[in-house]
């Protein structure tokens, strides 16, 4: 199994890669999981409709 890999972007965005189900989760505020992919991109400058994932919004502030 390969390691789960975060990726921090200077922009905010974090990518994570090799999130099986058998080796991530993750999970809202009250602890509910949230269903994701085996690789996708998490917000970090909190402009994204789509929290906790990155939609591209920080790309409207630069």
């Amino acid at each position: 199994m390969e390691k789960v890999k975060i990726e921090v972007h200077p922009n905010g965005r974090y990518v994570i890669q090799n999130a099986e189900a058998t080796n991530f989760e993750l999970v809202d505020a009250n602890g509910q999981p949230i269903e994701h992919r085996n690789r996708f991109t998490l917000c970090g400058c909190g402009r994204s409709k789509g929290k906790p994932f990155c939609d591209g919004s920080h790309k409207e502030a630069q």
